[in-house]
């Protein structure tokens, strides 16, 4: 436990951010303004709807795969969006008036979180959930609809159809919409998996070695360890660690050729490489409250101008992956381009559908971009850009 804390102020969950909720997280409200409160009824209250939003976001929301995570993302990517719709959260309303306070009444040796706090910014992380706890086990998770996350997407859907329908001829949704729509801005992040052989080092610190890290927070655990195991103490200079058997065998055990001898120093500079080295890259995406995550780097989309049958067609292909509905961009098409389109499977099982636009249309990737926020580094296409 101690050797994890010495990890500091590191993210070790995306989007983390300010103190883990510790003191900050306790003045955030949804829905309203804070006001003091003591002891009482009111409290009470206030006691239930932390405790529901809590366990529908441990049941629905969070996965053990984004663990550890900093409160503060606990807080604010999932327990006010699983909060019960109309519901007010504010945690200075509880008898705990902290969130590091809050979460430890549900930690410790059989409790349903493992926390650690960071003892230099006091910051409480979650590393671990216990999902065979009897409070998790006994919950009835509420529906997404009865909660304000559903409320808020299905607020957003009525209002995209209400503009939708009193819009000009040939107006476009907002790419928010009913069955195989997309609700919420789309985040697209680079993750490294930790291979087997860094499993020992994860495990001094305490970390899990089969979570999602950044490049940037997999140079932090790695430089972290070289902390914990006093490897700069007996360096040769100030740019250079010393090699312990452990972070050896980590970065370089079956790369070293048979007969050549182990480093026993490396260059501080070279340290997040030799990390890399041992990861598998995987790609997170997220969009509103869904997310999935896929091994290897992020997916593409593909637009192809092509000729079927002597006919041109334009062919969208990879749009599921970036949690994109083929019927809802076939039907966003043709109002936008006054092409007709038809949605295929795709040959194969699970290789999901193609969008197929009667013609040659430009200006595809320029739309299929704006609406649905998908990054144009994450499209391949031989379909001139710009106008239609």
């Amino acid at each position: 436990a101690a050797a994890a804390s010495e990890l500091g102020a590191m993210s070790l969950g995306p989007g983390a951010q300010g103190d883990g909720g510790g003191e900050g997280t306790g003045g955030e409200v949804a829905g309203g303004p804070a006001a003091p409160a003591g002891p009482g009824p009111a409290s009470e209250d206030m006691e239930a709807q932390l405790e529901v939003a809590l366990l529908q976001a441990l049941y629905k929301s969070v996965k053990d795969g984004e663990l550890p995570m900093n409160s503060s993302v606990l807080w604010t990517a999932h327990m006010l969006p699983c909060r019960p719709v109309g519901s007010t959260l504010d945690i200075k309303k509880s008898k705990h008036k902290k969130m590091s306070k809050f979460l430890g009444a549900y930690g410790g040796k059989a409790g349903l979180l493992t926390l650690k706090e960071d003892k230099h910014s006091g910051d409480t992380i979650i590393t671990g959930i216990n999902r065979k706890h009897e409070l998790l086990e006994n919950f009835r998770p509420l529906r997404v609809a009865d909660t304000a996350a559903g409320a808020e997407a299905a607020a957003s859907s009525a209002a995209s159809t209400a503009s939708g329908a009193g819009g000009a001829p040939g107006a476009s949704s907002s790419g928010t919409g009913g069955p195989g729509g997309v609700s919420g801005e789309l985040v697209v992040e680079e993750m490294w998996k930790a291979g087997r052989e860094l499993r020992p080092v994860f495990e001094a610190l305490g970390l899990q070695h089969d979570a999602l890290y950044t490049e940037k927070e997999l140079g932090e655990v790695g430089f972290a360890y070289v902390k914990h195991a006093n490897l700069e103490n007996s360096a040769p200079d100030a740019k250079t660690i010393v090699l312990d058997v452990i972070l050896c065998d980590a970065l370089f055990k079956g790369l070293v050729k048979k007969g050549e001898p182990f480093p026993s120093t490396l260059p501080k500079a070279d340290l997040r490489e030799a990390l890399m080295r041992r990861c598998g890259a995987q790609c997170r995406i997220t969009r509103g409250g869904e997310q999935a995550v896929k091994k290897g780097s992020p997916p593409v989309v593909t637009v192809s101008a092509e000729k079927k049958q002597g006919h041109r067609i334009t062919r969208i292909t990879g749009m599921e992956p970036f949690l994109v509905g083929a019927e809802l961009m076939a039907s966003e098409c043709q109002k936008k381009f006054a092409c007709s389109t038809t949605v295929n499977e795709l040959p194969g099982k699970h290789q999901g559908k193609e969008v197929v636009i009667q013609g040659h249309v430009e200006g595809v990737v320029d739309f299929l971009s704006k609406q649905y926020g998908i990054p144009k580094k994450y499209f391949d296409s031989n379909v001139p850009v710009g106008k239609k």
